[in-house]
């Protein structure tokens, strides 16, 4: 849909704010780089899953049945500096093209006040004023968070419930930084178990060929997972199998993409999945086959990458959400909150 120059002023928010508005997937991902180049300045979310690479593979995969046909606004200011981008599935309110984990954040861009502003600005003038929006990814403490506050009387509801918690490792002085942080215990575990994985045969390598190659490898690996064999694997559901290789394929092909197999002999037994985002590595997915388990396979393999990922000049990597094994590992813990958002 042709997207169309606007200037407005509405009087309760007191503002004019010129923007550009995109009222389909397809013209909005025709800009990601300009918008992907947004989300590396904004302050206090997570980069990659706001990015195009997420939010497109969640957007198309993720939502697809309850989104197709459905309406669509992104919008960004005169310089494309800031950014709002929302679609309507299912639900009453607009809400973030990736909302099965409310990672990826629909506001976007340096400024926060000049963010909120485009946001009220779209609002008026495109949704005729009220309307209700779903904020996910708002870093709790953050400027996002603060602005949206501050301007909480002037709105018609503002209500905030709790979101993920992502854990993160600090890369800025490298491994041995890394490592001087972590407990005796910590590093004596992982010297133990990289003499286990050694004396089992078992080399890490970094992946080769076409994407459909790799993901055949990996899939024979998950269907030997512990998870798998109980029938509660994330792969076992066709939309999120759909949005890992999507998203895995697109990273792929911007040169993006970080996956490492771990073999004994001619034998996939372990992979870990990733992708760097301008200097940050975001994890996707690790497993290994349930009879590797007392090898401590999957230590071994999270440092190994977390060395080459250090190795590259990637300064910050994230964990993903929280799960208990992953804190003896992070350096940061960073709450999120969802906001529901009526003007």
């Amino acid at each position: 849909m042709l997207a169309m120059l606007c200037r407005l002023w509405h009087s309760s928010f007191d503002m004019a704010v010129p923007y550009q508005i995109y009222r389909s997937a397809d013209a909005f991902f025709a800009n990601a780089d300009r918008f992907n180049a947004a989300v590396s300045k904004s302050p206090d979310v997570l980069d990659f899953c706001c990015s195009s690479y997420w939010t497109q593979a969640a957007h198309r995969s993720l939502h697809r049945d309850d989104r197709s046909g459905a309406p669509f606004l992104a919008a960004h200011d005169a310089g494309a500096e800031n950014w709002i981008v929302f679609a309507k599935g299912a639900s009453w309110f607009w809400e973030p093209l990736e909302n099965a984990w409310a990672f990826s954040c629909p506001l976007i861009g340096a400024d926060s006040e000049a963010v909120v502003d485009l946001l009220e600005s779209v609002c008026v003038g495109e949704l005729g004023g009220a309307s209700a929006f779903l904020i996910g990814g708002v870093a709790q403490g953050g400027s996002l968070q603060r602005v949206l506050n501050e301007r909480q009387q002037s709105y018609r509801r503002l209500v905030e419930f709790e979101g993920m918690t992502s854990m993160s490792i600090d890369l800025t002085d490298g491994v041995d930084g890394y490592l001087a942080r972590r407990s005796v215990k910590f590093r004596k575990s992982l010297r133990q178990s990289q003499r286990r994985v050694d004396d089992a045969g078992v080399v890490i390598e970094e992946a080769q060929g076409t994407w459909p190659e790799m993901f055949e490898r990996i899939l024979r690996i998950q269907q030997r997972t512990t998870k798998w064999l109980r029938g509660d694997d994330i792969f076992h559901h066709e939309g999120y199998l759909d949005f890992y290789g999507s998203l895995a394929e697109s990273a792929l092909g911007d040169g993006l993409l970080r996956l490492l197999f771990a073999r004994q002999g001619d034998e996939d037994v372990a992979f870990i999945l990733g992708a760097d985002f301008r200097g940050t590595y975001r994890g996707l997915q690790m497993s290994y086959a349930a009879g590797h388990a007392d090898l401590g396979i999957g230590n071994v393999l999270q440092f190994e990458n977390l060395k080459r990922c250090a190795q590259a000049g990637i300064t910050g990597y994230d964990l993903g959400m929280f799960a208990p094994y992953k804190e003896r590992w992070t350096d940061v813990q960073v709450q999120f909150r969802n906001l529901l958002l009526i003007l």
